[in-house]
């Protein structure tokens, strides 16, 4: 699935999930924004439901606490608050170059992750071999798989 594929296939199915009940609370949503090339000893590489979801979700509906801070390791901190529950999430952002960035999206409050995540557009990065490195998130062909992935129902 291309990236306009998946936004215009599956994104008007979660946001209709979300304005019903936000996900923060759901394991395959947290999962899935939680990706970080960082915790598989790879090189740089972002996945795109992790980018499309998150400036959809949470960059564009959770409220901004504070001002964005930067790291030492050059990435930039940002913290959020869902609107509707409460719950408290911060985005860590990295440039790589003009057309490499990637975030990471971890909820601080208490919350389970699904062991594995499904994913339907995938990785993009520099180097192919990193993407096998990969083991807990998966490719599937089947929006409904996927939604449900997510614990969004398939019917949304």
């Amino acid at each position: 699935m291309t990236p306009d594929e998946f936004a215009a296939a599956v994104l008007p199915r979660v946001a209709a999930a979300w304005d019903a009940a936000c996900l923060c609370a759901q394991p395959g949503f947290r999962k899935l924004l939680s990706f970080d090339f960082r915790d598989y000893d790879a090189g740089p590489m972002g996945l795109a439901e992790t980018e499309t979801l998150g400036n959809t979700f949470i960059r564009q509906r959770f409220d901004r606490i504070g001002d964005r801070q930067d790291l030492d390791s050059g990435d930039s901190l940002q913290k959020y608050a869902c609107p509707q529950c409460g719950a408290a999430c911060e985005e860590e952002f990295a440039e790589f170059s003009i057309a490499m960035s990637r975030s990471c999206f971890r909820f601080t409050s208490p919350g389970e992750l699904t062991p594995t995540a499904l994913y339907l557009v995938g990785f993009y990065g520099f180097s192919r071999d990193d993407f096998e490195k990969v083991h807990d998130f998966k490719r599937t062909e089947s929006v409904a798989e996927f939604l449900r992935s997510i614990d969004v129902g398939a019917e949304a």
